[in-house]
Parts: structure tokens; C-alpha cells; sequence
């Protein structure tokens, strides 16, 4: 390796034990987890949408030109994916490793899941698309933004396709996670590209720099699912509990159900959030008994 070249995103199966994983999660800002989806998984959960988004149009609608730059030209982007996919809301949404990495990272030192769904969201940048900026997933204004700030978000990016560098890999700076100022947003040449075969993961916490590289392809798209989950006294970014049905939530386990805003949502401290009459919502609902 060149003596100025970035550092690696470090790479372990997800057979691996957990403590491992967040080793390298904590140290670098993340870590790709090899096999965390089966290749059948993947298959079913790409033949559940592959409908849905070839009619969904490339590029955004926004008026704001900085969110058409971001959103990408020629990239689709397909949210609400438990109500899309049935591989997603029973398995991918409830997949145990990927709980019981966000219940150590978001849910330090608590017996029960703060957190819920940010957003499930599958990106497909298509041949031509420029490299997306590089940025920080946790936006949020109340949470202070540095090195030392409370840990409130993570993404897994699961690669759905291949993940090359020249179809658009996620670019990734290691380690700007921990860097003193995060005014500073980084350059292309600091990052690495995170490559991965499909049913792969990239994990990252909200504040590493990342963003979408250039799809320098003739013909290929590249797809992942953004598959995030943030605090449970925060806003998510995707309005899960207003675009899932109700019938749909009657048949997820109750975890999903918390995830996706069909249960109440537990707090360190105080009755909960998301409360119906001051109780849990679950019961106005008609998922639990009295």
C-alpha cells in the first residue's frame, strides 16, 4: 500500500464475534460485516421491489438545487420498505445481529431498545451519476456536533447488487468520526471505497463522512438499502408510522412493531414516548390485550 493512502474500512464476517465488530465499528467509524444478508435474502428482498422502482423516477423533486445534487440525477431512491417488502419486515427488520449491534452502540448500559426506524431506504445510482458530497448522517440541531457527542444514529448500508468502486461504492473517510472539528468535511482523496458483494453491510455510526461515489458505468446500477435507525426521542428521517398500514403492523413481531411505531417507545427516564392516554399505544391499537 502507498505510504499516503487512506486507511481500510476493516472487514469481518458476520459470524464474527460481536465484540470484534464494534471494535472495529468504534475505531474506524464503521465496518464492513461480509454475509450479513444470505445471497437468498437478497434475492427475495431485490424481486419484492424490483417492480416498485423501475417505476420510480430518477433524480428528486425538490426545488432546492443543493438536494438535487444530493439526491443524485440518475438515482432512485424507494423508502417504506416494510410495507413493500415481506423479506424486509420479517427478516431484515428484525435480523438479531443487526439489533443486537444497535442495542450496544445506541442503547449503552439499558436493558431495552431506545431506538427505532430512521429510514429504509433503497438507492440505486444509475450509469453517469456523479459522486455524491461528503457528509454526516446525524444532522439533528440539538445534538451537538463533535467527536465527543452522544451516539443517536447508525446506517446499514446492505449492498443489493455488486458494490464496485466504479458503479458508486459508498466513499468513506475512516476515522472522521473522531476528528476535532466537524466544520471540516473531508476530500475524495482521504476517503476509501467501501466494496462489497451483495448480502455485505457497511456499518456506520452518524458521524463518519461518506457519501455515494461516482457510478462511471456504462449500463450498471448500483443498488443498496440505507437501513438506519436513530434515537427514539429523535424524528426519523422516513415517516414510518404514517405510511406503514395498520394491517401490516398487526402481523410484525414486537420488536418490528416498536421499530416501525405500533408499540409505545421506552425512555431512561419518565413514562415512554409515543404514549395513548398515557399508556402504551399498543393497547389502543388492539395489539395487546387489557
Amino acid at each position: 500500500m502507498p505510504i499516503n493512502s487512506p486507511p481500510q474500512m476493516a472487514r469481518l464476517p458476520a459470524t464474527s464475534p460481536v465484540d470484534d465488530l464494534l471494535a472495529a465499528y468504534k475505531r474506524d467509524g464503521g465496518v464492513i460485516i461480509s454475509g450479513l444478508l444470505t445471497l437468498d435474502q437478497v434475492g427475495r428482498f431485490n424481486s419484492e421491489i424490483d417492480d416498485v422502482l423501475a417505476k420510480t423516477k430518477a433524480g428528486s423533486e425538490s426545488s432546492s438545487n443543493a438536494m438535487q445534487a444530493f439526491h443524485g440525477s440518475n438515482t432512485k431512491r424507494l423508502t417504506n420498505m416494510t410495507s413493500t417488502s415481506e423479506t424486509f419486515r420479517k427478516e431484515i427488520l428484525d435480523h438479531n445481529l443487526v439489533h443486537e449491534l444497535t442495542q450496544r452502540t445506541l442503547s449503552k448500559g439499558l436493558d431495552f431498545a431506545n431506538y427505532w426506524l430512521n429510514s429504509s431506504q433503497v438507492i440505486e445510482i444509475g450509469p453517469g451519476n456523479p459522486s455524491q458530497i461528503l457528509h454526516r448522517d446525524c444532522f439533528y440541531p440539538l445534538i451537538p456536533r463533535h467527536r465527543d457527542s452522544p451516539e443517536v444514529m447508525n446506517n446499514f448500508l446492505i449492498a443489493l447488487s455488486d458494490y464496485k468502486e466504479e458503479y458508486g461504492a459508498t466513499r468513506v473517510i475512516p476515522g472522521s468520526h473522531q476528528w476535532e472539528n466537524f466544520d471540516n468535511t473531508g476530500s475524495v482523496e482521504q476517503t476509501v471505497a467501501a466494496e462489497m458483494s451483495p448480502g455485505d453491510a457497511l456499518w456506520i455510526c452518524g458521524n463518519v463522512l461518506h457519501g455515494g461515489g461516482a457510478n462511471r458505468s456504462e449500463h450498471f446500477h448500483r443498488r443498496a438499502l440505507s437501513f438506519s435507525f436513530c434515537n427514539n426521542s429523535l424524528t426519523p428521517e422516513e415517516a414510518v408510522p404514517r405510511l406503514v398500514p395498520l394491517e401490516i403492523g398487526r402481523v410484525l413481531s414486537k420488536r418490528a412493531q416498536q421499530m416501525t411505531g405500533f408499540r409505545s417507545q421506552p425512555t431512561p427516564y419518565g413514562p415512554g414516548n409515543f404514549l395513548s392516554n398515557f399508556n402504551e399505544l399498543a393497547l389502543t391499537l388492539g395489539l395487546d390485550d387489557e
